[in-house]
């Protein structure tokens, strides 16, 4: 279910990227520029180290592997900054790097659990 869900929202966001800033239909746009500002805002939680203990079981095993999300992501980056958006496309960078970030910390974090158990 959580796949189905991962590929759904991601696919709705690839969808509204093409015909967005591709095809310059002005809805699309709309939808693909709410969602990448909307990431890259949330992301200033995973700043947080009460956050990550929080989720660190999700981190660490996600719903998909970490090489497609993270590929995702850089199309997603690429897209933002060929078409012209380079403050979405750095902020949606910054989204990348504090996610690698986190998942690395909830690492440690679920690492540490398994030592005191």
């Amino acid at each position: 279910m959580k796949t189905l869900r991962y590929f759904l929202l991601n696919g709705i966001f690839a969808v509204s990227i093409y015909y967005g800033l591709w095809e310059k239909i002005d809805g699309y746009l709309n939808v693909a520029l709410f969602i990448g500002w909307f990431t890259a805002a949330t992301s200033i939680f995973f700043l947080r180290k009460s956050f990550i203990e929080s989720i660190a079981d999700k981190l660490i095993n996600p719903t998909v592997p970490n090489w497609f999300d993270i590929s995702f992501d850089i199309g997603v980056v690429f897209s933002f900054i060929y078409n012209s958006y380079f403050w979405l496309g750095g902020a949606y960078l910054f989204h990348i790097i504090v996610l690698s970030g986190a998942r690395q910390m909830a690492k440690e974090i679920v690492g540490k659990r398994r030592e005191l158990q």
